[in-house]
């Protein structure tokens, strides 16, 4: 059984070469991405500790949903909050792996 973890951890920058070159990276360390119609996308490790990446899109975006960006890489902040999920077998009911804030800096847990 999945439960949510309440982890928070530092945010670090990785620039995206060092990030691709697909070392081990810690909980919460994140990088962007420009991707090619110019939108730009955060990969992070998740703060729950468990190793997952992620991606969420940056305003501005055209797509649903998005987060704006303070653009601070030395003390990031985001919002709104990132909720990370999964299906439950069975019933496929949603459950949280990791939800909070990152908030100058820090992911912190909700």
């Amino acid at each position: 059984m999945i439960e949510q973890s309440r982890a928070s951890c530092a945010a670090a920058f990785v620039p995206l070469a060092e990030w691709n070159d697909g070392g081990d990276h810690p909980p919460g360390s994140f990088t962007i991405e420009e991707m090619v119609d110019g939108t730009k996308e955060m990969l992070f490790k998740c703060p729950s500790g468990d190793g997952a990446e992620c991606a969420i899109k940056l305003r501005p975006c055209a797509e649903t949903p998005s987060w704006e960006f303070s653009g601070d890489l030395t003390s990031p902040t985001l919002h709104p909050s990132v909720h990370r999920q999964f299906k439950r077998r069975g019933t496929g009911a949603l459950g949280t792996i990791w939800h909070g804030w990152l908030r100058n800096g820090e992911w912190v847990s909700c």
